[in-house]
C-alpha cells in the first residue's frame, strides 16, 4: 500500500481481524488477511468497557507459553476477582469486543 493510502483493521473478540480499505470509498474485506498481523497498541487506547476475560485461555491455557502449570494459574484465578484485569495478569490473555482502528504505525 503506497504513501497516503488508509487502512483500517478493526480487532474482533477471539482474535477475528476485519481489514477495510479506504481510496474514495469504502471497501470491506470480509475473510481475515492470509497472513495475521502482529500489532502493537497500548491499553489506553481501548474501550475498558469492551475488555473481558479470556475464557477460553482459562479453560486451555498455553501452559508452555506462560511457563506454568495449569493447577497453579486456576488457582491463582480462582483466588482473584475474576475480572479482565486479573486473566491479563494471570494468563497474559483478554477478549476485545469492540471495533478498533490501528494505524500503519501500530502494526509490527
Amino acid at each position: 500500500m503506497g504513501h497516503g493510502a488508509r487502512r483500517r483493521i478493526l480487532l474482533r473478540g477471539q482474535g477475528g481481524i476485519q481489514e477495510r480499505r479506504r481510496a474514495g470509498g469504502p471497501d470491506y474485506i470480509e475473510e481475515p488477511p492470509a497472513e495475521p498481523l502482529v500489532v502493537r497498541v497500548p491499553l489506553s487506547r481501548f474501550d475498558k468497557g469492551s475488555l473481558a476475560a479470556d475464557e477460553n485461555s482459562i479453560a486451555e491455557p498455553l501452559t508452555n507459553v506462560l511457563g506454568r502449570d495449569e493447577e497453579r494459574l486456576y488457582h491463582q484465578w480462582m483466588l482473584s476477582r475474576r475480572t479482565w484485569q486479573d486473566c491479563l495478569r494471570i494468563y497474559e490473555s483478554v477478549w476485545y469486543n469492540a471495533p478498533m482502528e490501528v494505524t500503519e504505525a501500530d502494526i509490527l
